[in-house]
């Protein structure tokens, strides 16, 4: 991922019919790539995130080169937000810092490559 090259993947996460949320990867425009996601109120606090999250990793490590040992794979979540914090520290981010992006204040945190996932 070092070489500059662009990608992203969005997955809409659902359960039978209803639409839950959404997860993907992207490039950002300062050239880290980002996992992003968001859900529905009800359908936080039951696992979708981290597992979702999981999954696109887990793509990424397959499809893009250089994905598992790039230092600049990174999630943004509000600082008033913690759960969201918490489903990618699961899966081995770890919190370094805050800059501004889309007009607020984000967290941004790490993904840590050599990481066991917990479940």
């Amino acid at each position: 991922m070092g070489d500059g090259s662009s990608y992203e993947r969005d997955f809409i996460i659902q359960r039978k019919t209803a639409n839950l949320g959404y997860c993907g990867i992207r490039k950002i425009p300062d050239g880290r790539t980002e996992i992003f996601y968001g859900y529905a109120e009800t359908a936080w606090g039951k696992g979708y995130a981290t597992e979702a999250a999981r999954a696109v990793i887990a793509y990424g490590k397959e499809h893009f080169a250089g994905f598992e040992g790039d230092p600049m794979v990174i999630a943004m979540t509000y600082p008033q937000n913690p759960a969201s914090a918490k489903v990618v520290q699961k899966l081995g981010f770890v919190p370094i810092g805050q800059e501004e992006h889309f007009g607020h204040m984000l967290d941004i945190l790490r993904w840590t490559y050599v990481h066991t996932w917990r479940k």
